[in-house]
């Protein structure tokens, strides 16, 4: 029966919240601006950030002595500058070129390997030839690259290996293998960027709202009314899972504004697909632990994050009676929450370091953005992501004991900005109140 008195109202006050906020004409308005930015944001980079300038070459002729054989297919996918160059198997050598070629046409020719497993590529053009150092550069570049990857591909290497060691030999580069590889330092980075931009903008959001609701409710006067027939810690639940659910609403518009936004580009701008985009940062999927429990793994992490920055935003928010202090109450959630994001995109320098790492990972508040990663990228153990959850948990339902305990009295509070020491006075004399009855 206590149980069901502690959130008595917590059903109304989650709809009541979740109307109001989605019946805002200013939230509406957001919404609408970030799901057309993430629309267009990938057209957009296409058309203007990255145009490529199509090579002039129309012909390449080659010779292949290497004994890798080159997939010139993939090569144009990757490499929409040459898109229009064909490229045909030489029916000629380096002495007859000149007799075959037009003044828009190369001969490449792609020695065997040396004793170091190296090859030359070399390029020829006619005396004539209107095509300039920079297009058969370029060319030589892309041909090289792709000889590269397909060499290691060919001795069951990533991409990511074939990125790193591309000035090395196959068999140098298996003497110096030892069994494990690392996604490198290029792939975790940018999956540990991303992954926090995601987590903070999400805690961001969440915090501000929160705070703002709280403090906006306060200062109207509206408390006092709502205590009649709702509980305290219902008031708060309420508040935060409607917040949840609207950011979680804005955030849906904006993956499915990318989803949309990078099917357009693909489909009508010839921009490379996903796969070929992260094999070209030197991100290979295969190394990362991904498959479905990924997605839990993430969703049980972002859902921590939210609610201890949740939580412990309602209890800032409580402490403030005019909007005039919620702007430095919000503030304080904001460096927390910016501390967090900057160690943690720090981490990849240190995740060759397994002690770091998981030090990091179970720092309550680093290893909202960097447990998850860190696990995904084979830099922690699943035991210790495990154990970063709890300690997480933990400070979670310690935050939500000490709210219980406090909330009454701080929503009706009116007096001067409360301070911490003010709070565990509340919190000991409602603990006393408790043990007395």
């Amino acid at each position: 029966m206590k149980n069901n008195d502690n959130l008595r109202g917590l059903k109304s006050v989650y709809s009541f919240t979740l109307s109001q906020t989605m019946k805002s004409k200013s939230n509406i308005v957001s919404m609408l601006i970030l799901f057309v930015m993430a629309l267009i944001s990938l057209p957009l980079q296409n058309l203007t950030g990255n145009s490529v300038s199509i090579s002039p070459i129309q012909t390449a002729y080659v010779t292949n002595e290497s004994g890798t054989e080159l997939d010139f297919d993939a090569l144009t996918a990757q490499n929409a500058a040459f898109s229009s160059v064909s490229f045909e198997t030489a029916e000629f050598d380096k002495t007859s070129y000149a007799d075959h070629l037009g003044d828009t046409d190369v001969y490449v020719y792609i020695s065997a390997p040396d004793k170091s497993g190296a090859c030359t590529v070399e390029s020829h053009i006619a005396e004539n030839s209107s095509l300039k150092t920079e297009d058969l550069e370029s060319l030589l570049t892309a041909i090289s690259s792709q000889m590269t990857s397909e060499r290691f591909a060919s001795l069951g290497l990533s991409a990511q290996n074939s990125y790193d060691v591309d000035s090395m030999s196959a068999a140098d580069y298996l003497d110096q293998k030892n069994g494990t590889e690392s996604i490198g330092f290029d792939a975790n980075f940018a999956i540990q960027y991303g992954y926090s931009i995601v987590v903070m903008i999400l805690c961001l959001l969440s915090a501000s709202f929160i705070i703002r609701c709280i403090v906006t409710e306060k200062d109207s006067k509206l408390i006092e009314l709502l205590m009649v027939s709702v509980s305290p810690l219902a008031l708060l639940l309420g508040k935060i899972l409607a917040v949840m659910t609207y950011v979680l609403i804005m955030i849906a518009m904006m993956a499915i504004g990318f989803v949309l936004s990078y099917e357009i580009s693909v489909e009508y701008l010839q921009m490379a697909s996903l796969s070929t985009t992260l094999s070209q940062m030197g991100i290979d999927l295969s190394q990362l632990n991904l498959n479905w429990g990924t997605i839990v793994i993430a969703l049980i992490s972002l859902l921590l994050a939210f609610a201890t920055y949740a939580v412990l935003s309602g209890l800032i928010g409580t402490c403030c009676n005019t909007m005039e202090q919620s702007e430095p109450a919000i503030m304080v959630v904001t460096l927390l929450i910016m501390v967090g994001y900057i160690v943690s995109c720090f981490t990849p320098i240190i995740s060759n370091n397994a002690v770091a790492a998981a030090v990091l990972s179970l720092c309550p508040v680093i290893s909202v953005f960097c447990a998850p990663v860190s696990y995904v990228c084979g830099n922690i153990s699943l035991i210790v992501l495990i154990l970063s959850w709890v300690i997480q948990a933990i400070i979670l339902v310690a935050l939500s004991i000490f709210c219980a305990k406090v909330y009454r009295d701080l929503l009706l509070y009116r007096g001067s900005h409360m301070g911490i020491s003010q709070l565990f006075q509340i919190f000991k004399n409602r603990k006393k109140e408790g043990a007395t009855l």
